[in-house]
């Protein structure tokens, strides 16, 4: 199914800005609760956002650097997904709230990190650097711009599925954090609405 791009990038757009919302406001809850689990096999905030940040450690680079080897290109109207990329977007998006379980590639699972509030600045800066490349990638084409993934060099998704991914499963990660800043409130007395 297609969709205008300037509907699809207002949506990106504005999932993003509310990533960057939720981490500049996580900046004024405590270092002992954003590291709260409720569970010890269950990550803390801090490890939601470092999944994320090394998720973007990634992917941001990498669509940086196919931007720049490529020329500006303003003929996208409409965006369909990939096969391989509407399949990612589909495991990972939350549907109505709800999380489906998934395990997480060794070299992207944060759990038991020593994680300290410089795991917010990162987050922050990688939000900010997203919508720099939201905002640039517009103007390129979404098809034939490809990025390399974190499963393989060899396997690549185009810069629009790539783009959904990224922002999508931010917000998958983002409801677990919002998720576990209500528990945190919770345990500590507070009232967190």
């Amino acid at each position: 199914m297609q969709t205008p791009v300037d509907e699809l990038f207002e949506e990106l757009n504005e999932l993003t800005q509310k990533a960057l919302q939720f981490g500049i406001a996580l900046k004024k809850i405590e270092h002992y609760q954003l590291k709260f689990k409720p569970e010890p096999t269950v990550w803390n905030i801090y490890e939601c956002l470092e999944h994320l940040n090394l998720y973007g450690d990634h992917y941001l680079k990498e669509i940086e650097k196919a931007l720049n080897n490529s020329r500006p290109n303003a003929t996208n109207k409409n965006f369909e997904g990939s096969l391989l990329g509407n399949y990612f977007v589909k495991i990972i998006r939350p549907v109505d709230g709800d999380i489906k379980k998934m395990k997480t590639a060794k070299t992207m699972n944060p759990i038991a990190s020593d994680l300290t509030l410089e795991t917010v600045d990162r987050f922050i800066s990688q939000q900010e650097k997203l919508l720099e490349l939201l905002k640039k990638s517009k103007h390129y084409d979404l098809k034939r711009t490809k990025i390399k993934t974190t499963l393989s060099n060899f396997l690549f998704l185009n810069l629009c599925d790539t783009l959904r991914f990224v922002v999508y499963h931010n917000e998958r990660h983002l409801i677990q954090a919002g998720i576990l800043l209500i528990k945190v409130g919770k345990n500590a007395g507070l009232s967190v609405t």
